[in-house]
């Protein structure tokens, strides 16, 4: 049992995340990691995690001292050696190959052929796959994240060389721009790619004024062959961890093809406009690199900024990909067991293999964590509460006094200046709520809402840090960003008009 002496201490719990749509064996996975896998990477672990379950909506929490603590201990390790830092990116690659090329296999399996053994035992290998991949993943996260301890590093090494506070961020942005393309970006240039051959063919440009249907019919070969590899690449961006949603059809990229060859911009000049557009920015990058005469410590240290940005999108990525292809094998452990699906997201590791070997299972317990639980862990310590005891914890952990506030500040993920009417979105159903020009408010971006992104004239979320999806995509999109405000989702409601100056990090109500 745990004391709550344990559960609550002088250090108090903030909350690392707020997460729609997410299942608990995956959230489980990452916080048992935090506390109890962290040391085989950098040598410690978090002292402690709270995870919270409304159903399907989640939030995890750390200790404020600690997980500042933990992010320091990192970020110490990589300013003494460097090459550390790199590693983290290699590793985060390496492992969510192994995580992707995994799934893959699985999902080939005939699993209805398996024995409830062989199925426990797949789930099991594959869940310390994904485990080992937050002892590097979760290391650019642990940085910046919660206590801004990365970007308050650069910013005051920019102070030191005396660069004035109103051109700090900017030039942050632009010292950690990354030399290659993310996945997203590499996402929309195919697009472009695929509809720039078919504005040299007047007949097949002819054919995408019409309905996606009968698109689809009447494609040539070579054009199919192109959107179907596309969809095979990218199609399961929209399952996110759960699937409500379900994956993108070829005719849902077909119907954004028809969009690209309805802009006035043909696609031919979108693409040559992107790669001189790349090829600025890099040469601004360098100039200004040699301009400040940047040591070769902070040299190497904004260039991490970039690789991690990276990075975190690839895994992102493959765990997307990884809870796609995972779903039939936890819907053959649901029909075997004659439970709901819901019920095996609600499983602990360790309780597959009794459940399907032993027959060793409560459904009456599952039941009630599905509905709302609160999983503490620490070193060597899982607890699941459920009932009133969760519901007590869950509010001592989640106190948070708001006041009537008008203005939020953040930190900039993107420069640059936008006005107009809030729109939150935090789900994909949400978007159709989003016009051209509004101001896309989210607890934290995500690839299944990239088209409400694009529509945005500036985008604000509660969660923030180096890693976010809302910086990258916002960088890539030329769209001013504000991210880390914490509260934005609760002090802005739909259609609020607002002001966001990304620069100085600040976002205002306006009459």
């Amino acid at each position: 049992m745990v004391s709550n002496s344990k559960l609550f201490t002088k250090d108090k719990w903030i909350m690392g995340e707020d997460i729609p749509n997410l299942t608990f064996d995956f959230s489980q996975l990452w916080c048992s990691s935090f506390a109890n896998e962290m040391e085989n990477s950098v040598g410690i672990n978090y002292d402690a995690v709270i995870a919270i379950h409304k159903g399907y909506n989640m939030s995890f929490h750390f200790r404020n001292k600690d997980s500042y603590n933990f992010g320091q201990h990192v970020l110490d390790l990589i300013i003494e050696k460097p090459s550390f830092g790199k590693k983290i990116n290699k590793k985060t690659i390496e492992l969510s190959d192994r995580l992707e090329k995994n799934a893959e296999k699985i999902s080939k399996m005939n699993l209805s052929k398996l024995s409830n053994k062989q199925l426990a035992q797949i789930y099991l290998h594959h869940d310390k796959i994904h485990t080992e991949l937050y002892e590097f993943g979760w290391l650019p996260n642990s940085i910046d994240m919660f206590h801004a301890n990365f970007t308050e590093l650069l910013l005051a090494y920019l102070k030191s060389i005396r660069i004035p506070e109103e051109k700090r961020n900017e030039y942050l942005i632009l010292l950690t721009t990354p030399s290659k393309k993310s996945i997203i970006n590499q996402e929309e240039e195919n697009l472009h790619k695929i509809a720039a051959v078919i504005e040299t063919k007047s007949k097949l440009k002819k054919l995408f004024k019409k309905k996606p249907k009968e698109i689809e019919k009447n494609l040539s070969k070579n054009i199919k062959k192109k959107v179907l590899a596309h969809w095979k690449k990218y199609h399961h961006l929209k399952f996110m961890w759960l699937g409500i949603h379900g994956v993108y059809s070829v005719q849902y990229y077909l119907s954004e093809i028809k969009k690209i060859l309805s802009k006035k911009k043909s696609a031919k000049d979108f693409l040559q406009e992107e790669k001189k557009h790349v090829q600025k920015i890099r040469k601004q990058k360098a100039n200004l690199e040699n301009k400040l005469k940047a040591d070769k410590l902070h040299r190497q240290l904004f260039d991490l900024w970039a690789d991690f940005m990276l990075s975190k999108l690839y895994r992102r990525n493959a765990q997307i990909k990884n809870y796609y292809l995972f779903e039939p094998l936890q819907k053959e452990i649901a029909k075997r067991l004659a439970i709901p699906l819901k019920s095996v997201h609600f499983f602990l590791p360790w309780e597959v293999y009794p459940a399907l070997v032993k027959r060793k299972l409560n459904e009456k317990e599952l039941l009630e964590r599905s509905k709302f639980c609160v999983y503490f862990t620490s070193k060597g310590v899982d607890k699941i509460f459920t009932g009133e005891k969760a519901r007590k914890i869950a509010q001592k952990v989640r106190q948070i006094k708001l006041q009537k506030l008008n203005e939020l500040k953040g930190q900039c993920g993107c420069p640059g200046k936008a006005k107009g009417k809030v729109k939150i979105v935090n789900t994909p159903n949400q978007m159709k709520k989003m016009k051209k020009g509004d101001i896309l408010v989210s607890i934290a971006t995500n690839p299944d809402i990239v088209p409400a992104m694009k529509k945005a004239a500036g985008i604000v979320t509660d969660q923030g840090g180096v890693t976010s999806h809302a910086a990258i995509v916002a960088r890539e999109m030329k769209t001013p960003c504000l991210i880390g405000t914490k509260i934005a989702t609760t002090v802005f409601k739909d259609n609020d008009l607002v002001e966001v100056d990304a620069s100085k990090g600040i976002v205002r109500k306006t009459k």
